[in-house]
C-alpha cells in the first residue's frame, strides 16, 4: 500500500484531522498503483473519524469497498480474545499468576510436568514454550475449540521452560479461548459478540460465511495465472477450530476502531460504560517480553497488544491467503491528547 501511515508526534501534539484527510487523499491512488483489489481505513483523532475506502470487495462481481465493509481480521483476534481474559481478571475469576490447568484440567502439551507450571500470563504474553503453529481442523460445530484443545495441544512439542522467552503461539491463544468458554459457559463467539461487540455498538460482525452474507463482505485476493489477482474460490481459508487465535472473524474498519478506541479510552465504551477496567486497559499496553529480531522498530508483547519502540504505539496485524489487516493506537502529546489509527483492509 505504500508508506500512508500516520506517524505520531513527540512533546508537540498528534496529527490533526486536517493532516489525516489530506493524507488519505492519496488512498484510491496508492490502492490501484501497488494492485490492491479492495481497502478501507478509519482514523479516529480526539472525538473525529475520518474514513476512507477504495477498489471493491470482489473483482467478480465489481461491489464497491464502503467503511461498512466487513473483511476478515485474523491475528487481530488474538487482542479480542486477550479482552475477554482481561474481563475476567477484572472480575476476580482469575488471575494472572494462575496456572492455566487450575481453571482448565485438560490443558498439557506433549511435556505434562512443563503445562503444569504454564501460567495465564505466559499464554498472554507467547511465553508458554510449547510449539505454536496450530490450526488443524477439527470439527465444524461449537465443540470445535474444546476438541482442538483437549486433542490436539497434548501433541504439540514442549521447546522450552515456560517463561524463557517470547515465541508467536497461535495454540496459546486457542487454550485461552477455551478458558473463556469455560468460564463463561457459551462458546466464544458468543462471549465475543455479548462482552465486547454489544458494549462497543458494534453490528458488522462476522464469525462464518453465514453471518457474512448479511454484510457487504469482502473475499480473499490472490495471483491466479493468466487471470491476475483474482477472487479465491472460498470466503475461509481455515477451519472453524481456533476462532480465539484469528481464523474467520471479520468485521468493519468501523467496528475494528471502536475496539482500539476503548483500548485508548482505558477501557471505557462509547456511552462512557466500563468495558475494561483503567488498570486493565493499561496494563495491557505495558511491554512486558521483549520481541526478539524486531525488523523496523524495538518491539515487546504486552498482554495481547505489540508494543512498539518506547510504548507511544501499540497495534497488531492479521493476514491470511488473499487478505491483510493492521490495527494501531497512539497516545501522545503534551496534553496527551489520544489519536487511533485503524490501517488498511485489503483483500489481495
Amino acid at each position: 500500500m505504500g508508506d500512508w501511515r500516520f506517524e505520531a508526534r513527540r512533546g508537540g501534539g498528534v496529527s490533526t484531522v486536517a493532516e489525516v484527510r489530506v493524507r488519505l487523499e492519496e488512498f484510491g491512488r496508492l490502492a490501484a498503483e501497488h494492485g490492491v483489489p479492495g481497502a478501507a481505513v478509519a482514523v479516529a483523532v480526539g472525538g473525529e473519524v475520518v474514513e476512507a475506502a477504495a477498489g471493491v470487495v470482489n473483482r467478480r462481481t465489481g461491489v464497491p469497498v464502503t467503511p461498512e465493509a466487513v473483511f476478515q481480521i485474523q491475528s487481530i483476534t488474538k487482542v479480542w480474545t486477550a479482552t475477554l481474559v482481561m474481563q475476567l481478571v477484572d472480575e476476580g475469576v482469575i488471575g494472572l499468576g494462575d496456572r492455566v490447568r487450575e481453571h482448565l484440567p485438560e490443558f498439557r502439551t506433549a511435556d505434562a510436568a512443563a503445562s503444569d507450571r504454564i501460567t495465564v500470563e505466559h499464554l498472554l504474553t507467547h511465553t508458554g514454550g510449547f510449539e505454536g503453529d496450530l490450526w488443524r481442523a477439527t470439527t465444524a460445530g461449537d465443540d470445535a475449540l474444546r476438541r482442538l484443545v483437549e486433542d490436539e495441544v497434548p501433541r504439540l512439542a514442549q521447546v522450552e521452560e515456560p517463561g524463557s522467552r517470547y515465541s508467536y503461539c497461535s495454540a496459546g491463544m486457542a487454550v485461552l479461548g477455551r478458558l473463556v468458554e469455560v468460564k463463561r459457559a457459551r462458546t466464544f463467539a458468543e462471549v465475543l459478540r455479548e462482552r465486547l461487540a454489544a458494549p462497543l455498538g458494534i453490528e458488522e460482525l462476522a464469525f462464518d460465511a453465514n453471518d457474512a452474507l448479511g454484510f457487504n463482505t469482502a473475499i480473499g485476493h490472490a495471483p491466479q495465472g493468466d487471470r491476475g489477482i483474482w477472487p479465491l474460490p472460498v470466503w475461509a481459508t481455515m477451519p472453524e477450530s481456533n476462532p480465539a487465535a484469528g481464523n474467520r472473524l471479520a468485521m468493519s474498519v468501523r467496528a475494528l476502531l471502536a475496539f482500539g478506541r476503548m483500548h485508548a479510552e482505558d477501557g471505557r465504551g462509547p456511552d462512557g460504560g466500563r468495558v475494561l477496567s483503567a488498570a486493565t486497559a493499561r496494563a495491557m499496553r505495558a511491554a512486558r517480553v521483549p520481541v526478539p529480531a524486531a525488523p523496523v522498530v524495538p518491539k515487546a508483547v504486552g498482554l495481547g497488544w505489540e508494543v512498539y519502540g518506547d510504548g507511544a504505539v501499540v497495534g497488531h496485524g492479521g493476514g491470511a491467503i488473499g487478505f491483510a489487516r493492521c490495527s494501531t493506537s497512539s497516545q501522545g502529546g503534551a496534553r496527551r491528547s489520544r489519536w487511533w489509527r485503524t490501517a488498511a483492509t485489503r483483500a489481495g
